[in-house]
This record gives structure tokens, sequence and C-alpha cells, in this order.
């Protein structure tokens, strides 16, 4: 797992738990002692990491949505397009970080299919992509 999610996961105090007897990827659970991730064992190493990222992003922006994620349809979307924007932000730093490439050379698609995510997620994907493009642009006109 990547430092930085290591060191937010300590800072946060959320632990990771693996297991196969699970239906989903992965979920948190807030208990006395803090929070749980709960993970999927039977998923690839990249997809658990992926679905840690997902739920970090919950975790990171559910509380600043009104509403209820399950009784309100336009909530629940709304919390999991953040989650999935954190989970594809993060995994594309820690690919352009790890594989040394520029933002710019990334194609989109195949970062998608080499992650075995949804292509639903390309545009979502292309705009993290431009905000990274411009970013770069802007640091190193400073």
């Amino acid at each position: 797992m990547n430092f930085h999610v290591r060191n937010y996961l300590k800072k946060h105090n959320i632990h990771i738990e693996y297991s196969s007897r699970v239906d989903f990827e992965a979920k948190k659970f807030d208990t006395p002692k803090g929070s749980v991730i709960i993970v999927n064992s039977n998923l690839s190493e990249n997809k658990q990491e992926l679905a840690i990222l997902h739920e970090l992003g919950h975790n990171i922006y559910d509380k600043d949505t009104c509403g209820s994620y399950k009784n309100n349809d336009k909530v629940h979307t709304k919390m999991e397009v953040d989650a999935n924007k954190f989970m594809l932000r993060e995994s594309l730093n820690i690919y352009s970080s790890e594989n040394n490439v520029d933002p710019e050379d990334i194609n989109s698609i195949e970062f998608l299919e080499s992650h075995d995510l949804n292509l639903n997620l390309n545009d979502l994907t292309r705009s993290l992509i431009n905000k990274m493009i411009n970013d770069e642009y802007n640091r190193k006109a400073n």
C-alpha cells in the first residue's frame, strides 16, 4: 500500500481488516475503537487498494453532504461520485509518481483498463488528468 495512504489511515485512526466471507469489495464501519475498513481478501491486491481508496473518499467527503446515503438517490450518487473521484485522483498520482510518467502522457482508457476499472469513469479520469496537467503547468510557471 502506498506510503501516503498508510499515513492517512494512521492519522485518522482507520484500521484495515481483510475477510474472504464478505459480499462487497470494501466497506467502512465506525466502531467505538475507531473506523475499520473491511476489505474482501478475494480481490487482487490492486483492487483491494482501489477499494480502500474509494472508502477513504467516503470518509473524507460524505460528512460534507447533507442527506441519507440509503434513502436518497441523489445523495447516494453524489457520495459515490466523490468517493470515485478521490480514488481516481489518488490512483493517478500514485501511478504517475511510481512509474515516472508525466500526466500528459497518461491515456485515460489505458489507465482504467490497466486498473480493471469501469470505462464509464473515463470522463472523470480525463478531467482529473487535465487538472493534473494544469496544476503542473501552473507550478512550473511560478
